[in-house]
């Protein structure tokens, strides 16, 4: 009788640490097993920090036996591949060598705005993370775009809070601080400053792109800006005529009232 060696499962626990469950699916024993696993980024490049390989030493797998070994880790933020084989070098003699591997996604961030509005001249914003894996850092980008989308005045840069795997967080614009290179900018004066041209304000959640996701289309929005109250002007109304003929000073008399919102100069 011969072992058949497999990789059942990968999972992550609850503090990111990822294990491969090993399952012999044979009828004959082994002694020591190795484990390899490798974390891979997007473009499948495999990453070194914290890929690497384990043995069981002597535990062994006995017939229909599973063992779950941790792997080395922690996961790299840009991974998005675990691979994990057991007995890479074919060192164990089994009944089926094609199915020693198995690959898994790595867990990752999503960001998503969620709501993004302009509260009294002031930012809302509410975002998530629906990933299973805390962003962090998170940076949001901010600028003002005319109605093509073409960015209109200085990018503006924050960094906020790491949002846990799930979580939902609200900006507190009351306090946040915007940087530029022309300087900062208080969130609730950032509407009044926006520059001629300007139609909207583009909101981008983790700017830089320092975070994998799964999803990177869905970070960014915008918000109409508030349409500003049009200049002060006079607004002419012609009320009604008088006619007074009597002598000794006969005369019409034309009535105009103004109701705009300046003087007649």
């Amino acid at each position: 009788p011969q072992p058949d060696l497999t990789i059942e499962t990968i999972t992550i626990d609850k503090d990111g640490q990822p294990h491969a469950t090993v399952w012999n699916r044979g009828k004959g024993a082994t002694r020591s097993v190795v484990i390899s696993h490798e974390y891979r980024d997007r473009a499948g490049k495999r990453l070194e920090r914290g890929s690497g390989s384990r043995e069981t030493a002597s535990l062994g797998l006995g017939p229909d036996q599973k063992i779950i070994v941790a792997l080395l880790g922690p996961i790299p933020d840009t991974a998005v591949i675990i691979a994990v084989t057991v007995d890479p070098t074919n060192a164990v003699v089994e009944i089926d060598e094609q199915n020693n591997a198995k690959e898994a996604p790595a867990p990752m961030a999503d960001l998503l705005v969620m709501e993004a509005k302009s509260d009294n001249g002031t930012l809302a914003l509410t975002y998530r993370n629906a990933g299973n894996r805390k962003a962090d850092p998170l940076s949001i980008w901010l600028h003002f775009s005319d109605a093509q989308g073409a960015q209109v005045g200085p990018l503006f840069w924050m960094d906020v809070s790491p949002i846990r795997a799930g979580g939902t967080q609200v900006l507190a614009n009351e306090t946040t601080i915007a940087y530029s290179s022309a300087g900062t900018v208080e969130l609730p004066t950032l509407f009044a400053a926006s520059p001629t041209g300007a139609t909207h304000l583009t909101v981008l959640l983790d700017g830089p792109n320092r975070i994998v996701e799964p999803d990177e289309v869905n970070n960014a929005t915008r918000i109409a800006l508030p349409t500003p109250p049009p200049p002060p002007q006079p607004d002419l109304v012609f009320v009604r005529v008088v006619v007074n003929p009597a002598a000794p000073d006969p005369h019409i008399e034309f009535i105009i009232a103004n109701k705009g919102t300046a003087d007649n100069a």
